[in-house]
């Protein structure tokens, strides 16, 4: 067996907690090269898919469509911040309740998000579906769009609250007191729901 070096091509001490000899090999291995390798591999997909991300959301919608979206979302729409999936990380939630698909459809073919049926009260009420979109950046995009349009100060200040969210979560996602921090966030969307603001 060959002299193990003092260092690798990088310059990190082969110490005992440094070594790795991958089985069936000879080869030493450094750990720290092979963390920062993994660290730089995680970066370049988070690029990729934020640019892809970024591509996908960069619609340009006329002022006119916008004015109208706008209204309709105001009166048949919510912003909220929702705690589902496994993780139980929080995240913006947009949501548009109607029976008419045609009109959740100009949502999702502008936002993305996803369309469907919701169960009905009644053998005689109409099936009514819904429109979700609770992509971080789509959601930004969403209300960064809608927002000069709206009228209404309880919406206003939903949508100021939701962007003030996505910041913090973009930045904060990964720290440990994320889900503490969090909680505030949910606990002012309670109250202004709460309040009717």
């Amino acid at each position: 067996m060959r002299q193990k070096p003092s260092h690798c091509v990088n310059g990190h001490e082969f110490t005992p907690e440094n070594t790795y000899i991958p089985p069936g090999t000879t080869k030493w291995t450094c750990r720290a090269c092979n963390i920062a390798r993994q660290q730089r591999s995680r970066q370049k997909a988070k690029t990729t898919r934020s640019a892809e991300l970024d591509r996908l959301v960069a619609v340009e919608v006329a002022a006119i469509d916008l004015a109208w979206a706008t209204g309709l979302f105001e009166g048949e729409g919510t912003v909220t911040i929702s705690t589902g999936g496994q993780s139980g990380y929080a995240r913006g939630v947009i949501i548009i309740t109607n029976t008419d698909t045609q009109v959740l459809q100009f949502f999702q073919s502008r936002w993305g998000g996803t369309i469907r049926p919701m169960s009905k009260t009644s053998n005689r009420a109409r099936q009514a579906y819904s429109w979700r979109m609770n992509s971080g950046r789509r959601v930004v995009q969403f209300i960064k769009q809608l927002l000069p349009y709206v009228q209404t100060t309880r919406v206003r200040t939903k949508m100021e609250l939701i962007l003030e969210f996505e910041l913090f979560r973009a930045q904060a996602a990964y720290r440990p007191d994320y889900k503490i921090k969090s909680v505030k966030f949910l606990e002012r969307m309670r109250e202004l729901n709460h309040r009717g603001e």
